[in-house]
Order: C-alpha cells, then structure tokens, then sequence
C-alpha cells in the first residue's frame, strides 16, 4: 500500500519493494521525505529526498 494522505490508499502494490521505489520516486520529486516501516508497526527507514 503506498498513500500521500494517510487515510486512504492512493496506489495499490503486489509487494512492498515496488511501493517503496514509488514513495521515493515521488519523494524525489516532491523534496519530501519516506519513512518506511516494518509489518509490526516499527520504523525501519527514513529516506530523504535527493
């Protein structure tokens, strides 16, 4: 799942490294950073824009 808004999903992926490569490519794009977290809940990643 991949969302901009928080509430409701705006994109839909078969696996996490697709949506991952989508939120930073559109992180990239926006000068906005990706926190990406792990199945349980936890933080695994911050990625700041490039």
């Amino acid at each position: 799942m991949f969302s901009c808004s928080g509430d409701h999903p705006t994109e839909l992926y078969q696996c996490k490294t697709d949506a991952v490569e989508r939120a930073k490519t559109i992180a990239s794009a926006e000068h906005v950073s990706v926190a990406i977290y792990k199945r349980n809940g936890a933080l695994k990643q911050v990625v700041k824009p490039r």
